[in-house]
């Protein structure tokens, strides 16, 4: 899981080494292809929420072409609030909806 700041979607410095094991990952198999999903906590609009989660897997998808990886290889979905790992009753938890998960297509 790659975390983003509340209302963000910029990669930040802290994401670079999980972002370059994923690449990493991507390289072993060439053949293989990405989801790359994002989502958010609920606090805000459902609506602005799913353009927001939208930026996010679009952000993390940008930053692997640009490192190396085939478009082809990656789709990016936003899944809004509509998909929580947490409960969003804490802002811990909320922290850790604000997520980019990578799986295999």
């Amino acid at each position: 899981n790659l975390l983003f700041g509340f209302d963000k979607h910029d990669i930040t410095d802290e994401m670079i080494p999980a972002l370059e094991q994923a690449r990493m990952i991507l390289n072993e198999d060439p053949s293989a292809t990405f989801m790359v999903l994002g989502h958010t906590c609920s606090i805000g609009a459902e609506e602005y929420n799913q353009k927001l989660s939208e930026r996010r897997a679009a952000s993390i998808k940008n930053w692997l072409v640009n490192s190396g990886i085939s478009g082809g290889r990656l789709e990016s979905i936003g899944y809004g609030e509509s998909q929580p790992k947490y409960d969003n009753s804490s802002e811990e938890s909320r922290k850790l909806n604000r997520r980019v998960e990578i799986k295999t297509h």
